[in-house]
């Protein structure tokens, strides 16, 4: 006996077909989606970005290294594919006594990858041996190399009085070649002003001067790091 019709033709096959292939590509569709996420998460949505594609094919375009709570006065040295020695240094950090020391590194015609084994040591000042703690961290989701401790007052501040022309002025330490942007209110809930845009040299010191701020009864400032 000869069956009649074809499959298509049965009840339901269209909404059954329709069903499968749902189930088997919306996952694919949404990691295809994600792909373009700035953001790390899954669930939230950070903007549209290729930079995930661009570390497949360029790879990571820089990174930080600390040593942190020095015992005595060390500096960092760092260096790719052997241990640095002597003046043999990728990038170095020599801050004055226990200060954080800081090295980032970023890809340019001379180092035109990051790809590849890192080694960085602590050059020890000391007669005796000194005790630190060290960190490597690649950039954030939003492309920010940020420290492992908060930003640091180095100097100051110097107030804003007559003996400084009226001018306030202030040191903080940065990441190297990371840009900071300090801003300033005449309350801590009011509207902030963009006082100034600031790349932080490879000392990582940042130095701001804001003129005529005696002419205000009181301000607030905050500096924020940016892309």
């Amino acid at each position: 006996m000869a069956l009649s019709g074809h499959v298509r033709r049965y009840p339901g096959f269209l909404a059954m077909t329709l069903g499968c292939l749902t189930i088997l590509y919306a996952p694919l569709i949404v990691v295809m989606v994600y792909s373009f996420n700035d953001s790390l998460s899954i669930t939230r949505w950070g903007g549209f970005s290729l930079r995930w594609y661009a570390d497949i094919f360029y790879g990571t375009q820089s990174a930080i290294f600390q040593v942190l709570n020095l015992g005595g006065r060390g500096d960092l040295i760092v260096r790719k594919g052997a241990f640095p020695v002597g003046n043999q240094v990728d990038a170095l950090s020599a801050q004055p006594g226990t200060a954080t020391e800081t090295a980032a590194v970023r890809t340019n015609a001379a180092l035109p990858s990051l790809a590849g084994d890192w080694y960085f040591g602590v050059v020890n000042h000391e007669e005796t041996n000194i005790s630190y703690s060290i960190t490597a961290r690649l950039p954030n989701p939003s492309g920010l190399l940020v420290s492992a401790e908060p930003i640091q007052i180095r100097s100051g501040p110097i107030p804003a009085n007559a003996g400084s022309n009226g001018n306030f002025e202030l040191g903080l330490g940065g990441v190297p070649g990371e840009k900071y942007q300090v801003q300033f209110s005449h309350s801590p809930a009011g509207a902030w002003t963009v006082l100034t845009n600031i790349v932080a040299p490879p000392s990582g010191a940042i130095e701001f001067l804001h003129r005529s701020a005696l002419s205000n009864s009181s301000l607030f400032y905050r500096i924020e790091q940016v892309p």
